[in-house]
């Protein structure tokens, strides 16, 4: 049956008296005369199967039926272009029951009267609306606001976008600068954020367009932070919370803004540009505030309330990578506290090792290591990993450690040792099965015995041999039920030797099987190994590249009389295992090397005055120029004088001096008896103060601290010169 709708002034049954209403009202007389009339006095419309319905208009008046076009198709158009007159084909053929062609695509659409307001538009070679495709209703809605609709649209997939990216990352200054760069140039020309900390402001980032005007934000902002106080700008945000925004900035309003005032440095124009601060909102306190400066253009009610939703964003970005580092910062403070934070200061061997959190979560994890001064020159070396992660699982190592010191000072065997390690693990509430390897290592028959409780091999650096596994019996991890029996290994670790301990955190990721990493690392030393000796027999001058690397951190060549420092040989470790800054696993690692002991070249006790430094120098000085150790003599007492001197100012206790030569290192070190740690320096401190380690660390080959049964050890190794003296013999 062939639908058919005329138009009369009376005709609100009919859907195109509210169509011309709807238009009339929307776009003006002209819409309104298009609803009631034809651009040739006919109405293209499509009706039922066969026929279409077609009427003349005169005024608001029917005017009769005219015969319907067979077959007739209601041409509307392709959304995103205007469809030209000629395009509308009345007798294109017979159109499915129901329905009509739209324009050029053959879309389908309904034939309705809709579809008629849409032929008579597209006829026009207006702009296509698909009426045909949208509901009465929609049509009825708000035309004008297609525009705004499709502006408010970007807005929120930028702001969706900026989300997603924002939450990519739980680094707090990467956030900071995650909001600046979605800021410019969208928003803005330039950014600054500030933050909140307590009372004060500090600078988060700075960006701009103009590479001139971020370098003198750069130079003007540090010292001239706003305080909470102010009644302008960033101080005001921050205490209130409240969008600020100026049009123009004068110099009156910058001197009020800033505590300093202007007087000293003119603020330039092309910065004087429009400019608004929004708030960083979290949890019922202002976190920070991001202020938007412009050159010309001013900032619209639109352009506020985006900048708004993205400072929001970023304030929860914010607020929860905060939260996530005080979190991972207190499992990190537990977990170290938990562990040896120093070696113990031991003759003939050197200890270096290192804890490193896993990212999966928060927690703090089950990983341990320990070492213990014995009698007769000794020391016991372990590592362990309790199944699990979590605080419980570090609470269960807390425990296990304890014993295991108890356990060595009352000098058990290594395999002795284990079984009552065992009976305590047994003991514990709940299934915590537990690896674990303890070591005992005499320098004076330099013999090492090695008792395993199901733990990965340690891999053992040789002279003169590449590094490979030891082979043991790997033994049964502690707490399976009381069934566990160890045995002992005994091998011969002669000067030059190292062995390192690690747990799986090294060798095993969810990317990489067991195997393969452990594979990784003993390739990755040798190599490094391979190419120090390499460098070492051609000279510095002509390596480049790993080799070189190599000698830097002290990699032991083979041959060599000393591995070198422990530290140097652990990081190469790291480096050959391909251990990230950040792991799926926790990793611990401890590395033990061997040296010959021979006679300090320098053994002086000092009193802890300022005098001590310059006596130090001397002693040394003499020492080294009667070796014929001049290469290294200048850069020796820089370091003598910075470490004696920090001693004397922070320990304030006699000191002792000593100096060794190992090989090709010469190693320094001052005891004192004042506290294990070392002294850090505090934000705010004299300018002057505080570069002593620094000078240390950048000349030295390595350095570190030890603890000793009354206090610490500051040592420093520096690099003897193949030109030098390395058989200890005087000059003549």
């Amino acid at each position: 049956m062939t639908a058919r709708y005329q138009l009369t002034s009376k005709g609100v049954r009919s859907p195109f008296v509210l169509v011309r209403q709807a238009v009339y009202e929307r776009t003006g007389r002209l819409g309104g005369v298009l609803s009631g009339r034809t651009f040739s006095g006919r109405f293209v419309a499509g009706g039922g199967g066969d026929a279409g319905a077609a009427s003349d208009v005169g005024g608001n008046s029917g005017a009769g039926r005219a015969p319907a076009a067979r077959g007739a198709a209601g041409a509307g158009g392709t959304v995103g272009g205007p469809v030209r007159p000629d395009e509308v084909q009345p007798d294109a053929g017979r159109a499915t029951a129901g329905r009509a062609t739209v324009g050029r695509t053959g879309a389908a659409r309904t034939g309705t009267a809709a579809g008629r307001l849409g032929a008579v538009l597209a006829e026009i070679g207006r702009e296509t609306w698909s009426l045909g495709q949208m509901p009465l209703r929609q049509i009825l809605g708000r035309p004008r606001e297609r525009v705004p609709d499709r502006l408010e649209l970007e807005h929120l997939g930028y702001l969706s976008d900026a989300g997603l990216v924002l939450s990519r990352s739980l680094d707090p200054q990467r956030i900071i600068d995650m909001i600046a760069a979605l800021a410019v140039p969208r928003l803005g020309d330039g950014v600054i954020v500030f933050l909140r900390d307590g009372e004060k402001v500090r600078l988060g980032t700075i960006m701009h367009r103009d590479s001139r005007a971020a370098g003198f934000l750069r130079d003007f902002l540090p010292s001239r932070l706003p305080t909470l106080d102010s009644e302008d700008g960033p101080g005001l945000v921050l205490r209130t919370g409240q969008t600020w925004y100026m049009p123009y900035l004068t110099d009156e309003l910058l001197a009020r803004m800033s505590p300093t005032g202007m007087t000293d440095i003119p603020f330039p124009d092309f910065l004087k540009g429009p400019i608004i601060t929004v708030p960083m909102p979290g949890h019922g306190r202002v976190l920070g505030a991001v202020t938007l400066l412009r050159r010309s253009e001013t900032y619209t009610p639109v352009d506020i309330s985006l900048a708004e939703h993205l400072a929001r964003r970023g304030a929860a970005a914010l607020d929860n990578a905060q939260l996530y580092s005080v979190e991972q910062e207190s499992a990190l403070t537990l977990q170290r506290s938990l562990l040896p934070e120093n070696p113990p200061a031991l003759h003939g061997v050197e200890i270096a090792m290192e804890y490193r959190p896993g990212t999966a979560g928060t927690e703090a994890g089950g990983d341990l290591y320990d070492v213990i001064a014995l009698p007769g020159g000794r020391v016991g070396i372990a590592i362990g990993d309790v199944m699990g992660r979590g605080l419980h699982a570090a609470a269960v190592m807390g425990q296990l450690r304890a014993a295991l010191r108890a356990y060595a000072l009352e000098d058990w065997p290594p395999a002795e040792l284990l079984t009552r390690l065992d009976r305590v693990v047994d003991s514990l509430p709940g299934l915590h099965l537990t690896t674990c390897m303890y070591i005992v290592y005499d320098p004076a028959a330099r013999r090492a015995t090695v008792s395993n409780a199901g733990h990965l091999p340690p891999l053992l650096v040789m002279p003169d041999e590449e590094p490979d596994y030891l082979v043991l019996d790997p033994g049964l991890p502690l707490g399976v039920g009381g069934v566990g029996v160890f045995s002992e290994t005994s091998l011969e670790l002669p000067p030059g030797s190292g062995i390192v301990l690690y747990t799986d955190g090294l060798v095993e990721s969810r990317r990489r099987p067991l195997e393969d990493g452990m594979d990784r690392l003993r390739r990755g030393l040798a190599k490094a190994m391979e190419n120090a000796t390499e460098c070492t027999a051609e000279g510095t001058a002509g390596c480049t590249g790993e080799g070189m690397a190599a000698v830097d951190a002290g990699v032991p060549a083979a041959g060599a009389s000393s591995s070198g420092s422990a530290r140097a040989l652990l990081r190469r470790c790291l480096a050959a295992a391909g251990v990230a800054v950040q792991t799926d696993d926790d990793t611990a690692l401890l590395v033990m090397t061997t040296y010959p002991s021979r006679p300090a070249l320098v053994d002086v006790a000092l009193p802890a005055e300022p005098e001590s430094a310059v006596r130090a120098r001397s002693v040394v000085g003499r020492v080294l120029t009667g070796r014929r150790l001049a290469a290294v003599a200048d850069d020796a007492l820089l370091l003598v004088s910075e470490v004696v001197t920090n001693a004397v100012l922070h320990a304030r206790s006699d000191l002792v001096l000593r100096v060794h030569q190992e090989g090709d290192r010469l190693r320094v070190s001052v005891d004192d008896r004042e506290g294990t740690r070392m002294p850090r320096r505090v934000s705010g401190d004299d300018g002057e103060s505080g570069w002593g380690l620094k000078i240390v660390d950048m000349l030295a080959r390595g350095w570190g601290v030890e603890t000793t049964g009354d206090g610490k050890r500051v040592w420093f190794d520096l690099a003897i010169p193949a030109s030098g003296d390395t058989n200890g013999t005087p000059s003549p």
